[in-house]
């Protein structure tokens, strides 16, 4: 419930666990099962909503729809958890680093490419999607087929479903370069472009 998640990042927030490069996520998937996704959202996106003039409830909205967007597959790897594990580690790097001048939305959007940057994987790989034909391959002209996938759902659930446009309030030009950040980040996950 979603009081019980409140509870229990209040919990994890009072103790500063989430601040620290060991911060257990896979500790918390097993304590909290596969809802580890909308409480990573609420430890590090949450404190970071006004920085795109959203509201908490359109964050939450997002984080969940990104959630069930994950659960759609039994992933035992490219899953909600792993992504939660890359988000926190991510997170920690651009905070610990002092990324320096680099603008606040710029730290959400890479917050949120590391969340979302599996979302939707269906336990395969690129080759296996060249190789069969995939609609996926085609769609993506056999380039970076899984990746060009993943980004384009993220900004699917925030550009069409309802309650999730966390880029509401964001002028025009920051919607462009936050989408541009955000997908490049999500592509640089491919580890060659054709054959991945």
């Amino acid at each position: 419930s979603l009081v019980g998640m409140l509870n229990l990042t209040d919990e994890i927030r009072a103790a500063g666990g989430h601040l620290t490069w060991d911060f257990d996520v896979l500790g918390l998937h097993d304590r909290i099962g596969v809802r580890t996704l909308p409480l990573m959202a609420e430890l590090i996106l949450m404190p970071q909503v006004g920085v795109l003039g959203s509201s908490e409830n359109r964050m939450r909205r997002f984080a969940m729809e990104l959630h069930r967007r994950y659960e759609d597959h039994a992933n035992p790897f490219h899953n909600e958890t792993h992504a939660s594990v890359v988000c926190h580690a991510t997170h920690w790097l651009q905070v610990r680093g002092r990324t320096g001048n680099q603008a606040s939305w710029m730290q959400v959007a890479t917050d949120i490419a590391a969340l979302s940057h599996d979302v939707g994987h269906f336990g395969r790989n690129n080759a296996f999607c060249l190789n069969l034909g995939h609609e996926l391959a085609v769609i993506y002209n056999d380039i970076s087929v899984l990746e060009n996938m993943h980004a384009a759902t993220t900004f699917k659930i925030i550009n069409q479903a309802a309650g999730c446009d966390i880029l509401q309030g964001c002028a025009r030009e920051t919607r462009r370069q936050f989408r541009e950040h955000a997908v490049d980040l999500i592509l640089a996950d491919r580890k060659s472009t054709r054959l991945n």
